[in-house]
């Protein structure tokens, strides 16, 4: 199962170089370009890639609601090797397990949560990115405007969240 997720990973990145190449070339590039504002849904069936080395999961909406970005976060990185999962909910640092479900399509769960206390002025964001996480029960992953894009929603089928991957931070 780990080796698949490596094989899905080339094969997602080989398609997303292939999409920003036929797009015009990166994605500042696309704007105007027959490409450039519509989603591409892979229609094959997709496991959550291993971001790679400079590159990290920046939440863009939660709830439905668009996130105005923090200096750190919230971001996420996963580790398919460790099936975990880990970042900066804005404040404080978490971590968690996830285990795609083999037989549902795209069915995934995130259990347990850890997350430091650090005390910040502002949590409004991370209080909601935090109880969204372990409501989590499908993803869905899709190209728009070239940048590789990760939806994930409830059991319900309510949207919870979308990120956006994005060039890491220089630590």
């Amino acid at each position: 199962m780990k080796k698949n997720f490596k094989k899905i990973f080339a094969v997602l990145t080989v398609c997303a170089s292939a999409f920003m190449v036929s797009c015009g070339g990166d994605a500042a590039s696309t704007s105007g370009s027959a490409c450039g504002s519509d989603a591409v849904e892979i229609e094959e069936e997709v496991d959550i890639p291993l971001s790679t080395d400079g590159y990290e999961w920046k939440v863009s909406t939660l709830k439905g609601n668009e996130v105005v970005t923090q200096e750190y976060g919230p971001v996420m990185w996963f580790d398919t090797i460790q099936s975990s999962i880990g970042g900066n909910a804005g404040c404080n640092i978490f971590n968690a397990t996830y285990a795609i479900d083999s037989v549902s399509a795209n069915a995934i769960t995130i259990t347990p949560l850890q997350v430091t206390m650090m005390a910040c002025p502002d949590l409004q964001v991370e209080q909601v990115f935090l109880e969204v996480l372990p409501l989590i029960a499908e993803y869905n992953l899709t190209i728009e405007d070239s940048i590789p894009t990760l939806s994930f929603k409830g059991k319900d089928g309510a949207d919870l969240m979308t990120l956006k991957q994005t060039p890491k931070k220089a630590e």
